[in-house]
């Protein structure tokens, strides 16, 4: 399969936004859907791809944000990466979110 085609199949996917090419055919440029996160991944906005297969399994590995419940919210592990689930209220220095509680 050409990656063209492999790409405009990625596209269609329910947890791509957008996916872009350059110009010059040589770099994907993906924006995940809302709601959809990928582990370990780096918090840019647009994650960029060289080839078609790395495309793939960027959007192969992109999970579901879960729900947090009432009182809570769903942070990124600092050190991890991956998605925790802390009450809304813990102090600056005790979010595993944040640089402060790591440094201590």
């Amino acid at each position: 399969m050409k990656n063209g085609k492999v790409l405009a199949k990625l596209a269609l996917d329910k947890r791509v936004k957008s996916l872009g090419l350059t110009s010059d055919n040589e770099q994907v440029a993906i924006v995940l859907a809302d709601g959809y996160y990928v582990p370990n991944a780096p918090r840019d906005f647009v994650n960029t791809f060289r080839t078609a297969k790395g495309a793939h399994q960027f959007i192969k590995s992109a999970q579901k944000i879960p729900v947090a419940r009432e009182g809570y919210e769903i942070v990124k592990n600092l050190m991890s990466g991956k998605l925790v689930e802390q009450a809304i209220d813990t102090p600056h220095c005790c979010c595993v979110d944040r640089e402060a509680y790591w440094c201590q």
